[in-house]
């Protein structure tokens, strides 16, 4: 495996009273990551024991200490969030504040990390790591929830319930608009969010806290529960989500003509598909998007009422889910007709702004997460498009995808 360059780690430590403990933790964090880059960012929920005062009193004399107090909510997966919001590493790490992480085992997690993988956890389940005086009950608490979360979700982590990891900054980023953790499990939110299989684990062994009171309770089980039944839940949205694209593959590849194609908005259809999806299953073709797009096909950016192209280059152009988001809809179908050999096909797709399409949005954005109907800037029922795209265009046919969707076949007059 190639490794890939880190240059900077941010660790998250969020903290509820643990004034204690957060002294003696970061002293040993700082000597464990010496000679290497790295900020410690301290999250604090407003702990009444000034955890958040003890840590900003240390931050004055170590500039690669930060504290973020927050005091609306008490939640530590939120915490972490925040914490990432605010880190300026490429690697984002979490870990207890409670002392019963060993930061040894930064070094260890960040090299497993510097040699390729997306995700390193420490983990208590593999030869080499385990945990201190556990009581018969929380030892069978922490199986059970382990079982349940590799059989429902398959994740590839023998410790899902750990709190401490990294993660790659690229990783997260693309998953950042979609998770929703709860509680105090976020990895197992952000490894199911990825999907990815390119996780590593090092052993390391749990010690008991050595100060203060530990927040498992009957409310954090209850938390992981809920976690859970909606990460299976979001896992079965997203077989569905990937099909409502592969079927409308399906029907624009039937309403091309023979020749070059164009695909303006071929950037990611969903975070867990990749730029060009439809150009890949084309196997050829040209992308444009309003960002920079990365993968097998040729990309260039721009937009429809912009396109980067000389006239009358291109046999067919595909817009799926674009007009209704274009400021200037004029100029873009003029752009589209200018770059469109004589003859040439345009194949379109957009909502039909019906009550069913409202009904199946506000259902689809509250479960798989924002679909950018916020953004939408023209919201035609299908006669509607029809008729504009009639204007300069002959429409040839057209139908609906999913009962939601509108897929037009049009010809350059």
């Amino acid at each position: 495996m190639t490794a890939k360059p880190v240059s900077m780690l941010s660790l998250i430590i969020p903290t509820y009273e643990e004034a204690s403990n957060i002294i003696p933790l970061l002293d040993v964090v700082r000597s464990a990551l010496a000679g290497r880059s790295f900020e410690i960012i301290i999250v604090d929920d407003d702990s009444p024991d000034l955890t958040w005062q003890v840590a900003e009193h240390y931050a004055r004399s170590h500039s690669e200490v930060r504290v973020l107090r927050r005091k609306a909510v008490k939640d530590l997966s939120g915490a972490v969030m925040d914490g990432f919001s605010i880190a300026r590493g490429d690697v984002l790490g979490v870990m207890d504040a409670d002392l019963s992480h060993d930061p040894v085992v930064l070094t260890g997690l960040w090299k497993q990390i510097e040699e390729g993988k997306d995700v390193a956890v420490g983990s208590r389940r593999i030869p080499g790591g385990g945990a201190e005086h556990w009581p018969w009950h929380r030892r069978l608490t922490s199986r059970f929830a382990t079982l349940l979360a590799q059989i429902s979700l398959g994740v590839p982590l023998s410790d899902p319930m750990s709190g401490y990891f990294m993660i790659r900054r690229s990783l997260y980023e693309n998953i950042r608009d979609r998770a929703r953790p709860r509680g105090y499990k976020i990895l197992l939110e952000l490894v199911a969010c990825s999907g990815t299989r390119s996780v590593a684990e090092v052993p390391f062994v749990f010690k008991d806290r050595q100060r203060g009171v530990s927040k498992l309770g009957p409310a954090v089980i209850k938390d992981y529960l809920v976690m859970l039944v909606r990460l299976c839940a979001t896992r079965k949205i997203d077989g569905w989500r990937r099909l409502y694209h592969q079927t409308r593959y399906g029907i624009v590849r039937g309403f091309l003509a023979s020749g070059r194609v164009l695909d303006i908005g071929c950037g990611r259809p969903s975070e867990f598909m990749e730029d060009g999806s439809f150009l890949r299953s084309l196997g050829t073709g040209v992308g444009l998007d309003v960002v920079f797009c990365r993968g097998l096909s040729a990309f260039a950016q721009g937009t429809a009422e912009k396109i980067p192209f000389k006239s009358a280059c291109f046999d067919n152009v595909v817009a799926m889910e674009v007009l209704e988001h274009v400021p200037d809809l004029a100029a873009a179908l003029a752009e589209i007709e200018r770059v469109l050999k004589p003859g040439g096909r345009l194949v379109v797709s957009f909502p039909d702004d019906t009550l069913l399409w409202r009904g199946f949005w506000a259902v689809w954005e509250r479960t798989a997460g924002r679909m950018w109907k916020d953004s939408h800037i023209n919201n035609m029922k299908a006669g509607q498009w029809v008729e504009v795209l009639r204007r300069r265009f002959h429409v040839l046919t057209w139908r609906r995808h999913w009962g939601v969707d509108v897929i037009v076949q049009a010809e350059k007059k």
